[in-house]
C-alpha cells in the first residue's frame, strides 16, 4: 500500500482510472478514521498493520490527483478531518500544537535493530516506544494541511518553524526540546516540501 501510495503521481500519468480505482479503494480504507495499512495482504489484499508514512503519502496523492478524481479529493479532505481528531488519542501517533509525533520507526526509514529505531541517534534509543517529531512526515504534514486548506495550517507551519528552524533543518525532534542535526536526505525532503511557504 505504501509503494502504491508513493508512486500514485506516477502511474496516474499512464494510468488514471487505475490510480482513481486505488484512490477509491484508499478512501473506503480512510472511514474509520485511522491511519492507513502499511501493506496489503498478497493474497487477499486485505490490509496488515498500520503506517503514518502511507496515510500522508496516500492523502499526498488524492491531493496531486483531484483533477482525476475530484470525489477522492473531497473524501480525502474529510478523512484528513477524521484524522486530526483520532490523532489526538492515538496510542502511538499523537497531534500536539500543530505537529505530529511517533515511534522513529512510523516514517519511511522504518529500520528496526534489536527492537529499537535506528532512524534516531544512538543517545535516543532507550526508549523504543518514545514519540518523536520526525522532519520528513511534519513537513510532508504541514504542506498536506494547506493542499486541504485545514485551519490547522498555519498553527502547524509556525510550529514547524518553531521546532525544527530553517533550513537546513534538525533531523528529528524530541517532547524535551532537544534536536538531532544529523545531515540527512529526511532534511533536504523538507525543504523542498516547505520551499512555497517562505514568505508565509
Amino acid at each position: 500500500f505504501f509503494t502504491l501510495a508513493e508512486n500514485s503521481f506516477f502511474f496516474s500519468k499512464a494510468m488514471p482510472q487505475t490510480a482513481a480505482k486505488f484512490l477509491s479503494y484508499g478512501c473506503s480504507l480512510a472511514r474509520g478514521g485511522g491511519l492507513l495499512p502499511l501493506k496489503l495482504n498478497e493474497r487477499n489484499l486485505t490490509p496488515e498493520g498500520e503506517s503514518l508514512a502511507s496515510t500522508l503519502y496516500f492523502l499526498q496523492a488524492c491531493a496531486n490527483l483531484r483533477g482525476v478524481a475530484p470525489k477522492q479529493f473531497a473524501s480525502a479532505r474529510e478523512y484528513l478531518n477524521s484524522l486530526v481528531h483520532s490523532l489526538k488519542k492515538h496510542s502511538a501517533v499523537r497531534l500536539r500544537g500543530g505537529l505530529l509525533y511517533a515511534p522513529a520507526n512510523y516514517g519511511w526509514t522504518d529500520t528496526v535493530a534489536n527492537g529499537v529505531p535506528t532512524r534516531v541517534p544512538q543517545a535516543w534509543r532507550g526508549n523504543a516506544g518514545e514519540r518523536i517529531a520526525l522532519v520528513e512526515l511534519n513537513a510532508l504534514w504541514v504542506r498536506l494541511l494547506k493542499d486541504f486548506e485545514s485551519p490547522l495550517f498555519q498553527e502547524a507551519l509556525e510550529a514547524f518553524r518553531e521546532v525544527f528552524g530553517k533550513p537546513p533543518f534538525a533531523h528529528a525532534a524530541r517532547l524535551d526540546g532537544s534536536l538531532d542535526f544529523t545531515a540527512s536526505s529526511h532534511a533536504l525532503y523538507a525543504a523542498v516540501q516547505l520551499s512555497k511557504f517562505k514568505s508565509q
